[in-house]
Order: C-alpha cells, then sequence, then structure tokens
C-alpha cells in the first residue's frame, strides 16, 4: 500500500508541475501584444475567425491555478497518510521481530521440554518394568513359603503323612490323571490359557495350571477354570467311568473376567473366548448346561433366543430368577 501511495505522490507532484507550467505560460501569453491571437492567430480585424476559438486565457490560468491548490491539499494530505503509514509498518515490523524472537524462544522451550517427556516416558516404562518384576518376585516368595509351611507341617507329625496317605489311596491317581486331560481337552477347545500340564493337588483339594495354584489367579481366571473343572467332572464321569451324575451343570457368571476383572491379566475383553465357550456348549446333546452371566460377558450372537431368559430387574419384562410376587 505504501509503494501504491508513493506513485500517487508521484502522480501529484507531476500534476502539480505541469499545472504550474501551465498557469506560467498563461501569464506569459496575457502580455503578449493584443496583434494577433496567441492560440488561432488570428487579427483583430478577423473578429469570425476569433469568435470559434476557444481561448480564454485568464480563464485556463484561473483554472490551472484552482486545480494546483486542489492537487496540493490532496498531497499534503497524503504525506501526512504515508508518515502514518510509514510509522505504523516500523511498529509492526519492531512488534513482528518481538513476537519472531519470543516464538523462537518458545520453540526451544518446547524442543527442551520434549527431551524431558520423552525421558520421563523411558524412567516411566522403567518403574512399571521394575513393579512387575518385583510384583512376580513377591507372588513367588509367597508361593514358596507357602509351599515351605506345607512341607513343615506334613512333616510335623505322623498323624499329617498317615492324613495324606489316605487322601492318596482314596482318589486313584489314574482317575486324577484323565480328569486333569479332561478340563485341559475343554480349556484347550475354549482357547482359554492353553495349559501344558494340570494335575490336582490332593494338599489344597484344588487344581495346579502349569505349576500355578489356580486359587492364586485372578477371580476371572478363577471362575473360567472352575467352570472348566464342572464340566470337565461330568464328561469325564460320562466317558470313563459311567459313573451316576446329576445330568446338568449350573454355571454362576463363569465369564466374570469381561465383566470385573481383578487386573489387566485377569481381563478377557478383548478376546473371543466367550463365543467359543458357548460355541461348546452347544456340542453337548445328552447333558444340561445353565449359565447365568452378566449381559456384558455374553456375545451378540447368544444374546437372543429360545433358550435364553433375560431377567430385567424391574417392573417389566421377567424380574429375576424368582417370581415378584414373592419377592
Amino acid at each position: 500500500m505504501i509503494e501504491r501511495f508513493n506513485l500517487l505522490d508521484k502522480q501529484y507532484s507531476s500534476d502539480i508541475s505541469r499545472l504550474e507550467n501551465i498557469s506560467e505560460v498563461g501569464t506569459l501569453f496575457i502580455a503578449l501584444p493584443d496583434d494577433n491571437c496567441p492560440l488561432c492567430g488570428a487579427t483583430p480585424s478577423d473578429e469570425k475567425e476569433h469568435d470559434i476559438c476557444d481561448g480564454d486565457i485568464d480563464k485556463l490560468v484561473e483554472s490551472a491555478t484552482a486545480e494546483k491548490i486542489k492537487l496540493l491539499k490532496l498531497k499534503n494530505e497524503l504525506t501526512s497518510t504515508l508518515k502514518n503509514l510509514t510509522l505504523d509498518a516500523d511498529v509492526l515490523y519492531k512488534n513482528q521481530q518481538r513476537r519472531t524472537a519470543k516464538l523462537e524462544a518458545l520453540k526451544s522451550k518446547a524442543s527442551t521440554l520434549n527431551d524431558v517427556i520423552n525421558k520421563s516416558r523411558h524412567d516411566y516404562k522403567d518403574i512399571i518394568e521394575l513393579k512387575d518384576f518385583i510384583v512376580k518376585s513377591l507372588r513367588l516368595y509367597e508361593q514358596q513359603f507357602s509351599f515351605e509351611e506345607r512341607i513343615s507341617k506334613i512333616a510335623s507329625t505322623n498323624n499329617s503323612v498317615t492324613s495324606v496317605v489316605n487322601c492318596e489311596s482314596a482318589i486313584p491317581e489314574d482317575s486324577l490323571y484323565k480328569l486333569s486331560i479332561t478340563i485341559k481337552d475343554i480349556l484347550n477347545e475354549w482357547k482359554f490359557i492353553m495349559p501344558e500340564n494340570i494335575y490336582f493337588d490332593i494338599t489344597d483339594n484344588d487344581f495346579v495350571f502349569d505349576g500355578k495354584q489356580r486359587g492364586s489367579n485372578g477371580k476371572g481366571f478363577r471362575a473360567l477354570t472352575h467352570a472348566a473343572c464342572s464340566l470337565g467332572l461330568m464328561k469325564y464321569q460320562e466317558k470313563y467311568e459311567s459313573l451316576p451324575h446329576l445330568g446338568f451343570v449350573l454355571l454362576d457368571s463363569p465369564l466374570l473376567a469381561y465383566e470385573k476383572p481383578d487386573n489387566t491379566d485377569d481381563d478377557l475383553s478383548k478376546t473371543d473366548i466367550n463365543v467359543n465357550f458357548f460355541n461348546h456348549l452347544l456340542k453337548w446333546k445328552n447333558r444340561q448346561i445353565i449359565v447365568i452371566e452378566n449381559k456384558k460377558s455374553i456375545p451378540i450372537e447368544f444374546s437372543e433366543g429360545a433358550q435364553i431368559t433375560k431377567f430385567t430387574g424391574i417392573n417389566s419384562g421377567k424380574y429375576d430368577f424368582f417370581p415378584i410376587n414373592n419377592r
């Protein structure tokens, strides 16, 4: 804009100079003798020719002078405007320089903070890894302490040893082995933990999965393995011994790991184990399995059907397992 105003100022100066020349020449024309017209050259006797001449020197000089005064006023206003614009431009330039310097300082500070953040992330990762190591070490220490305590109790009295011997003789090892294999097959079909080794601990009267007590895991793990043990017992009695069985199993929240896991290791919400679980139950033809489960743990494909009953917990639909008028 300043460049355009400078061009306009030059144009004003050029026009003022031209008008000054016109005024000066007009004044000289007026001073010439009156013999001949300075514009058309007509003599005083040639009035007709002079009448068609448009030259009025006095009026021309007067118009040029008036236009010059007008342009001088405009030029003065333009000069004042250019001065103000120049001052504003200097202020804006200084502000730009100051803000540019401030921006560079902020960029440098951001780069420094980014380095600090990256280091903090790395330190945080190391701390988490150390925490996991400590938790696992404490868990192993607790297991070791528990084993040592059991060994001490067993060795303290002959009665304890006799009790263990009687327990071992009460449950044949072959039966426990077959039952463990049956449970392992069920877990493999669900694609859950896929254990390599399962055995029944006669001391704790519970199963051990790959050397780890079932009860030392999260409640989601315990719920699902408890369901596998219940189904495995029913399958074992049918397959191996033809032993009597009620013919049905009631499973209460076996997929608890989808609803309320104890920790991230216990969380199954991003797996399809629940789908595998229900697909496996569909294969049982001569046994009845009743599952009471939370809505969040049930896959979409198993949320509707003739064999599915929804408990609403409100006064519409089926309130819960017992009729509402008995509450």
